[in-house]
């Protein structure tokens, strides 16, 4: 696998595609493009799982253009955030999406993840330590 070029996992037809790419090795991003149901749901595990796999000391998943997420999306965010806290890697979720930040605030979801506004602002900080 060569970690420099951006990987992608979809499903058949356009329901949703997660790429993955690694933009330094202490650094992955997920561009997460499409609907989060219960459906999908394996394809953003198996993105989830083998970005943490990898051990990054931040993971940025990047719900911007996501347009449906549904409770099986929250929680698996809910559980690949305890993993990463587990593995030592800072999991940040970004998106601009009122409907997304909206649903992730109603639920409290909000108060378990670090949410940004956008990908520049997941970004900011990054390599700070």
């Amino acid at each position: 696998m060569d970690f420099l070029s951006p990987e992608a996992h979809s499903a058949p037809g356009p329901q949703l595609t997660v790429r993955t790419s690694l933009a330094r090795p202490d650094l992955v991003l997920l561009d997460v493009i499409g609907e989060v149901d219960l459906s999908t749901r394996p394809i953003l595990d198996t993105a989830l799982s083998a970005a943490l796999h990898r051990e990054p000391e931040v993971l940025i998943v990047d719900l911007t253009e996501v347009s449906f997420l549904g409770s099986t999306g929250l929680s698996l965010l809910v559980e690949s955030n305890l993993a990463a806290i587990v593995g030592g890697t800072d999991l940040r979720i970004a998106s601009h999406s009122h409907t997304v930040q909206r649903l992730l605030r109603l639920t409290g979801v909000d108060r378990e993840l670090r949410l940004y506004p956008s990908r520049s602002g997941a970004l900011r900080d990054v390599g700070r330590g």
